[in-house]
């Protein structure tokens, strides 16, 4: 049995911030998108049937987690750090990305047995950067975009095993729209 109560009660309590981020920054909305569209897709499901095949249990469960703790990170710094101005939000919105792609990439990593400390200090020595530069509202410039870039690939090039989720769920809405979603 899927959450789907909890799942609804989620998105209501959290519906100014949901449309924050889809009003002021494409680049969360869409980190998102396509998962909040496979959590509404299974949803629906168990409205039509009660029942929900446990391969979407697995992945309503996954996405739902995701979604929350995703969205408690940007609640964080939106909310304590940038003290809900839309401006800085604005100005910062690519940094919390960053953040939030970070834990994710650590994350997969270690469910594939793959997260080395060398790999895992690299990230937290990048999320603590990020999270100065958010704090002491410093300029968040193009060199840092391309640094982080750079120490990213350079771990995650050696791997083409590892699936950041919002990717997944990408390709979940994918296979959806091939056979349902139309």
């Amino acid at each position: 049995m899927i959450a789907s109560k909890d799942y609804q009660s989620y998105l209501k309590a959290n519906e100014s911030l949901f449309q924050l981020i889809d009003d002021n920054s494409q680049v969360l909305h869409d980190r998102f998108h396509d998962v909040i569209i496979v959590l509404n897709y299974i949803c629906s499901l168990e409205e039509e049937s009660d029942i929900v095949e446990e391969e979407f249990e697995v992945i309503f469960e996954t996405g739902f987690s995701y979604l929350h703790e995703q969205l408690e990170t940007i609640k964080i710094y939106y909310k304590n750090y940038l003290k809900e101005n839309l401006n800085d939000f604005k100005k910062y919105e690519y940094a919390i990305n960053y953040i939030l792609l970070l834990d994710d990439l650590t994350e997969a990593l270690n469910e594939k047995n793959l997260l080395t400390k060398e790999i895992e200090t690299a990230f937290t020595d990048l999320g603590k950067k990020l999270d100065q530069i958010i704090m002491k509202q410093e300029e968040f410039k193009d060199e840092d975009i391309n640094y982080i870039n750079t120490v990213i690939d350079s771990y995650i090039a050696q791997t083409d095993e590892v699936y950041t989720t919002d990717y997944i769920f990408s390709l979940i809405v994918d296979e959806l729209e091939k056979y349902v979603l139309k």
